[in-house]
């Protein structure tokens, strides 16, 4: 008999990686088949989201589900600023670079997930999901299920999760660099230091785990013990960044290995990447 997938497990692991907390349940379709419904915590559901993770046989699917009242939220969404969208087309366009199929209609019309270009500037209505298969899902290990879970699921609801409306709190706790202000908004709230834990993670999702200048990874040498660990690089130090400077991950953030950070941190304004490059490829 297969081992029931553990939500409050999952949705810890998410809120520990994401910085947003999350809570979760399990049930199961019409088919049968299990399925996982993760929460922003806090938030009322009928003016919220979920998001479910349903487990088919080798697939998985991903829906975006907005509450009854969820109408003003969605505009919202639709207002979010360029930086947050460069979030969600950024995580997109990694599941559909990993054979993922994603579909996104706004005001019932189809448009392309990847290409914000193509969506409209108000929204009413939005329906967006995702479908992998084949992909190791309803196996005997349940380590499968809850590996795929965290990776296919977890992007696809950061995705949502950069899009939708955020309430920054203001907090007395020392908080890392990274955590500077970015933002105001309305519906999940937030302190500065879980919105560096969310830049972090996408900006990992987004640009992977290995080191941007000299390529590498702690998962490849270091196996469990290492996967997913690696620093993250302002682009701009933060001791130039605006008070109000909204983060973009995607453009801001880079992965570097410890030692390639400190290299790049050797001169001051900091090395650009491309430098830092050129100088291992010259004593190579």
């Amino acid at each position: 008999m297969m081992q029931k997938t553990d939500s409050s497990h999952i949705a810890s692991l998410l809120t520990d990686y994401y910085g947003l907390p999350l809570v979760g349940n399990t049930g199961l379709d019409e088919s049968g088949h299990e399925y996982l419904e993760l929460y922003p915590d806090g938030v009322h559901r009928n003016d919220g989201f979920c998001v479910r993770l349903s487990l088919g046989w080798r697939s998985m699917k991903g829906e975006f589900m907005p509450g009854a009242f969820a109408a003003p939220m969605i505009r919202e969404m639709g207002n979010a600023p360029d930086e947050n969208k460069a979030i969600f087309t950024g995580l997109i366009q990694k599941i559909l670079a990993e054979k993922g199929n994603v579909t996104m209609m706004v005001n019932a019309q189809e448009v392309e997930p990847g290409n914000t270009k193509s969506w409209p500037k108000v929204w009413d209505r939005l329906s967006i999901s995702f479908e992998k298969s084949p992909l190791a899902v309803n196996t005997e290990d349940i380590q499968d299920t809850e590996k795929a879970l965290l990776h296919w699921g977890g992007r696809f609801l950061a995705g949502i999760l950069a899009l939708a409306p955020l309430e920054e709190l203001e907090t007395t706790e020392d908080v890392n660099p990274e955590g500077l202000p970015e933002g105001a908004k309305t519906l999940v709230e937030v302190n500065r230091y879980e919105r560096n834990r969310f830049n972090r993670a996408a900006c990992i999702e987004i640009h992977g785990d290995s080191c941007k200048a000299c390529g590498f990874n702690f998962g490849n040498s270091y196996g469990d013990l290492g996967k997913g660990f690696i620093h993250v690089h302002h682009v701009t130090p933060v001791s130039r960044i605006e008070e109000n400077y909204q983060i973009n991950p995607v453009t801001d953030l880079l992965p570097l290995c410890p030692n390639c950070h400190a290299m790049v941190h050797r001169r001051d304004p900091p090395l650009d990447i491309q430098e830092l490059i050129e100088i291992l490829q010259s004593v190579s």
